[in-house]
């Protein structure tokens, strides 16, 4: 990970996040586990994965991309 700020999420926030493959994009149920913003200001934000058709527990996702459920 890149030097910024990292923390992880107390609680965590039920989320809708977009998930963009190649053949468009999906929005799917999730939590937040974790967010980070570097030191140029960029978010991100990792979530939970439940999809078989990805072989990560979680991924990192912009910011933009998950709102609050």
């Amino acid at each position: 990970m890149q030097p910024g700020e990292h923390a992880d999420v107390p609680d965590l926030s039920r989320a809708v996040a977009v998930l963009r493959r190649a053949t468009g994009d999906e929005r799917t149920a999730t939590e937040v586990l974790e967010r980070w913003t570097g030191e140029d200001g960029a978010a991100l934000v990792r979530v939970r994965v439940r999809d078989p058709r990805v072989l990560a527990a979680a991924v990192w996702l912009p910011a933009a991309d998950a709102a609050p459920a």
